[in-house]
C-alpha cells in the first residue's frame, strides 16, 4: 500500500495532458471536495483507493483536530 497527499499546485504545474489540463485536474479536485494535504491510499498493484483507509483519511482531513493529531 502506498500514500499520497492531495495537492492541487502540483496537478496545476505537472499534468500536461490533452484529454485533462492541470488546471481542469485541480478544478475537479476541489469541486469533488478534495482538500489539500489529504491523505490518498492506493493498493501496491492495482493503484486503486484503499477502503476504509481513504474514507477515514478524509474524515480526519475534515475534522477540526490539533495539528499532529
Amino acid at each position: 500500500m502506498q500514500q499520497y497527499s492531495v495537492d492541487a499546485t502540483v496537478v496545476r504545474r505537472h499534468l500536461d495532458n490533452p484529454a485533462l489540463s492541470g488546471a481542469e485536474a485541480a478544478e475537479l479536485l476541489q469541486h469533488l471536495g478534495l482538500a489539500d494535504g489529504m491523505p490518498v491510499f492506493l493498493d501496491d498493484e492495482t493503484m486503486m483507493p484503499v477502503e476504509p483507509l481513504c474514507s477515514w483519511g478524509r474524515s480526519m482531513s475534515y475534522a477540526e483536530l490539533a495539528e499532529g493529531s
